[in-house]
């Protein structure tokens, strides 16, 4: 079965350390229960539940964003930034407007294919952050 770290978007979740051992218990985080026998990496035992309540217009578009990713639908992704939009990419890189934003999803992150469970949403109407999880390279 393939597993799945937990990550997360512009923020962190705080899980409290682990005891070593196969007699730990699971710890229980947005999605699901982490593997008490991992302790290198936040690792779900098994595949974690996507977010059942997303609350605020900025999570929810967040939540829109996240689908269309997870769909592989890139060339909608730009439609959700601003002609003038600035985004400032993972490997550090500035990208202006939607000509390089929407090159930046078809290319980069369309090769990519990436897997992701969006666990939980926190934010308002302004503001948000989300909890992911994706297969984890440190369980197989």
């Amino acid at each position: 079965m393939r597993k799945f770290g937990a990550n997360t978007m512009l923020g962190s979740i705080v899980v409290p350390a682990l005891a070593t051992g196969v007699d730990a218990a699971p710890v229980a985080i947005a999605g699901g229960e982490l593997d008490p026998a991992i302790t290198s990496a936040n690792v779900y035992l098994d595949v974690p539940a996507r977010a059942s309540h997303v609350a605020g217009a900025a999570c929810r578009a967040t939540q829109k964003y996240v689908e269309l990713v997870r769909d592989g639908r890139f060339t909608e992704v730009v439609d959700l930034f601003a002609e003038n939009a600035v985004v400032l990419e993972p490997a550090g890189g500035v990208l202006r407007g939607h000509g390089e934003i929407g090159k930046f999803y078809t290319e980069t992150i369309g090769r990519m294919k990436p897997v992701i469970i969006d666990v939980a949403y926190t934010g308002d109407d302004a503001d948000c952050m989300v909890a992911f999880a994706r297969p984890s390279p440190a369980a197989k």
